[in-house]
């Protein structure tokens, strides 16, 4: 049977009832954000992990053991999953061999970290890459490293030191967004998903 890394889109409600998730640890971690718009990030990516466990996996989210590594990343044992949120947009990636994911929303700050985060090799490239499509270039680079580290279980992120050329990643624009997944299988994407309708 051929694999596939399936890949859920939404995107997040102005207006977001928070409800109980599992598990507790989980919904503790969310609990605990200062930022009123980071809980509602984080909220609505697990609530779309639920969604997208039961719609690949037919599996309901609590039978799911859910522990954290070492180094803060979620795991479990049934499955290989990654999340990411931006603004008012969450993804989630799940598959059955090591994935990561990332979604970012197109923005000027990246030109302002940019020497920090590219490889030399990357830096000189810029000089080919019309001012016009420089901040869509400068966030698949992102998005393409984050997605990578996420693929692994390592507690630092140095970006400058991940070199996306030595990895498959595919990456695709939706709206003012980039999207970049890092999985050796195919992909499948589910667009405008309806996730908290799911159990309420």
């Amino acid at each position: 049977m051929e694999l596939k890394t399936s890949i859920y889109i939404g995107k997040i409600p102005s207006n977001v009832e928070f409800k109980s998730i599992y598990p507790k640890a989980r919904l503790d971690e969310i609990n605990a954000c200062s930022s009123q718009r980071a809980k509602r990030e984080k909220y609505c990516a697990w609530k779309l992990l639920e969604y997208a466990i039961k719609d690949a996996l037919n599996l309901e989210i609590n039978e799911i053991d859910f522990e954290k590594s070492i180094n803060g990343k979620w795991l479990c044992k049934d499955f290989y999953f990654s999340i990411s949120h931006s603004y008012d947009m969450v993804c989630v990636a799940i598959s059955k061999s090591p994935v990561g994911i990332d979604i970012e929303k197109i923005s000027e700050k990246l030109k302002r970290i940019m020497p920090r985060y590219l490889t030399d090799s990357e830096n000189k490239e810029l000089s080919s890459i019309n001012e016009s499509d420089l901040l869509e270039h400068l966030c698949t680079k992102w998005t393409q490293k984050e997605s990578i580290f996420k693929s692994w279980d390592k507690k630092a992120f140095t970006p400058s030191k991940i070199d996306t050329s030595l990895y498959k990643t595919s990456t695709y624009k939706i709206e003012n967004y980039i999207v970049s997944i890092c999985t050796d299988e195919n992909i499948q994407i589910f667009k405008d998903t309806d996730y908290l309708i799911q159990g309420e």
